[in-house]
């Protein structure tokens, strides 16, 4: 399944811009009724169906919402060794 970021979800039905539905009809050779994933990158994952596959706007129907996804139970310490080499470290960063 294919995956689009779409920052401003908003209803049942969402149009691609103009460059994810060339991307979606043209590159990837997607039609109508061909689930797609989207994400608003706000945590939200959006299951969707196809309906109108046109180069200029491509329409999905949003079948499912998924409320706080990618979102973990445990937080991440780094630690770096300090080098003569200040480059390196911010390489890490």
């Amino acid at each position: 399944m294919h995956l689009f970021y779409t920052p401003d979800i908003e209803g049942d039905i969402y149009t691609l811009n103009a460059d994810e539905s060339r991307h979606c009809v043209r590159v990837l050779r997607l039609g109508a009724g061909e689930a797609v994933s989207l994400v608003d990158g706000k945590g939200t994952w959006y299951e969707g169906v196809i309906e109108r596959a046109e180069v200029r706007g491509c329409e999905i129907r949003i079948t499912d919402r998924r409320e706080l996804y990618g979102r973990r139970n445990f937080h991440l310490h780094l630690a770096v060794a300090p080098t003569k080499n200040i480059d390196r470290i911010e390489w890490m960063l």
